[in-house]
């Protein structure tokens, strides 16, 4: 297997810095400001295809096409390959609210003249059927200020020891793109401008732009684990990742066929694994319990787990199942949930 290390910055003004310092500590993430020091200058000899430095072999695409299903949280990490060397940069220009609603409105009314025209015609298009509606919801929460606007412009540069590699890491990238339903286009003839459009601090020269709203682009931050929140959920937890209150409904039997069912963490995809497994009691550490029944099952430490995932002291060979709404009291005033045999009716979900 190979090594990799990833390096996250946030560049802003210095006068905006430390509302970015304050948002970044109330999700618990510990940020470093980097010294101002001059940009290193960036100099070598531009291709067509790729920008050749003391780097090495690089080459630049831009984002023309978002997915076209909703976005996940670090979908962008799909459309970078392990074991290579890349750089991922999107700038962001907040829109003012007047502009983008009026905006939206020409694009509405060129739509639907568009939809009138397929209606006498007896054609349709199915992208701009989905297209219409979804904009007027948009352009409804920008004027009510529920979202904002931005312009957003994502490269991707990949750099590379030869050129052979160049192209090996060029169809990775490509297949990559294809299978997020991305559409990826390389800065052709503006590999060098594309180029520094992935340094720190640098300007974006192309202009890429794509209109989007808050919570669109809230997707685009580099934090990997999702939230567990479930509607009308009762709050087991904080997830350790984002901070946020981790929602459970145990008795929602359109989800879950067990209601007494106790979730205590997520799996390495961040979402909750649903198969019921006796016997298979594995505890996630990603979920810091608030009631105090749950906090003794998260206090085994990983080296303590089996091969399997399952804490060695909870391994036997009779099926462990636990009842979270049954508990029974101790000594330090909190109570702890009782782990039974097979006779039990509840299980601990394997997560």
């Amino acid at each position: 297997e190979e090594a990799h290390r990833r390096t996250v910055s946030l560049v802003t003004k210095t006068d905006q810095a430390p509302g970015v310092e304050s948002a970044l500590r109330e999700m618990s993430i510990r940020a470093i400001r980097a010294p101002q020091d001059p940009p290193r200058r960036a100099f070598g000899k531009e291709h067509p295809n790729h920008f050749l430095s003391a780097e090495g072999w690089s080459r630049t695409w831009y984002i023309q096409r978002l997915p076209g299903t909703e976005l996940e949280p670090g979908w962008l990490f799909g459309l970078m390959p392990p074991g290579l060397k890349l750089a991922l940069a999107w700038h962001v220009t907040p829109l003012p609210v007047a502009w983008i609603v009026s905006y939206l409105q020409k694009q509405l009314v060129s739509m639907r003249a568009t939809r009138i025209l397929e209606s006498e015609r007896g054609t349709s298009d199915p992208s701009l059927a989905g297209a219409l509606p979804n904009t007027e919801n948009l352009q409804r929460r920008l004027a009510s200020s529920q979202e904002k606007a931005f312009h957003v412009a994502t490269y991707l540069t990949v750099t590379t020891s030869s050129e052979q590699a160049l192209d090996a890491a060029s169809q990775r990238i490509d297949a990559a793109a294809r299978a997020a339903l991305c559409d990826l286009q390389p800065c052709t003839l503006r590999m060098f401008d594309g180029f520094l459009a992935t340094r720190a601090a640098a300007a974006d020269r192309l202009q890429r732009n794509r209109v989007l709203d808050t919570s669109t682009l809230s997707t685009f931050f580099p934090w990997r684990a999702a939230d567990l929140q479930q509607e009308g959920g009762l709050v087991v937890g904080l997830n350790r990742a984002t901070g946020s209150p981790v929602l459970i409904e145990p008795f929602d039997q359109t989800r879950d066929a067990n209601a007494n069912l106790a979730v205590f963490g997520i799996n390495q995809n961040a979402m909750p694994v649903k198969d019921i497994h006796l016997g298979m009691a594995v505890v996630d550490q990603n979920v810091t319990p608030t009631w105090g029944k749950y906090k003794r099952l998260v206090r085994y430490p990983a080296a303590k787990k089996t091969g399997n995932g399952v804490p060695s002291s909870l391994r036997t060979n009779a099926a462990l199942t636990g009842n979270p709404i049954l508990s029974r009291p101790c000594a330090d005033g909190s109570r702890r949930p009782m782990v039974r045999g097979p006779s039990s009716r509840s299980t601990i979900t394997r997560v």
